[in-house]
């Protein structure tokens, strides 16, 4: 099909933005005002440009996978960035602090191993909590050149932590 040079240059021109961008951009300014955290930031987080991340005011939408990572990051679902559901933030991101995916990993590790040296699971709310916990200790004792304490480290801390809970 054949487009006159008129009409090409009208469709660069009004290029077609999803019903749910608007939305998406109120409720993703909201859960950053609430994390602390500016555009700039998540975009050195999810690793897109900050042009990328401004060009979703004004022209754009997130893919898919931006919008399952900025999901993740943030503490999320998917369908509330995208206004389903409830307008209000879920209240565990109300609570939450800023997330360290390589401490989060330390930590979940740590949480592992220390489950795995006990024969008694613990509640799945209890696991949460302990991973949270040692995620708070893991990025407070980020070392100067920037590495984080290793998962032995972690380990240490949260059975230090567990005992001292229990006396």
């Amino acid at each position: 099909m054949n487009r006159s040079p008129k009409t090409e240059a009208i469709s660069r021109k009004a290029k077609i933005r999803p019903s749910w961008v608007d939305e998406f951009n109120r409720r993703l300014d909201l859960a950053l005002a609430e994390r602390k955290m500016r555009r700039q930031g998540l975009s050195k987080e999810i690793g897109i440009t900050p042009a990328s991340v401004s060009g979703w005011k004004k022209e754009s939408a997130p893919s898919l996978d931006n919008l399952m990572t900025i999901a993740d990051l943030l503490g999320v679902s998917v369908d509330w960035l995208l206004g389903r559901g409830s307008d209000q933030l879920p209240s565990a991101l109300a609570q939450a602090v800023p997330m360290d995916r390589d401490a989060v990993a330390v930590a979940a590790a740590a949480v592992t191993e220390l489950i795995s040296d006990s024969l008694k699971l613990p509640a799945a709310d209890d696991v949460a909590a302990m991973v949270l916990r040692t995620h708070d200790w893991v990025v407070s004792m980020r070392r100067q050149d920037g590495t984080l304490p290793g998962i032995a480290d972690a380990a240490n801390f949260l059975r230090h932590a567990l005992q001292f809970a229990k006396d």
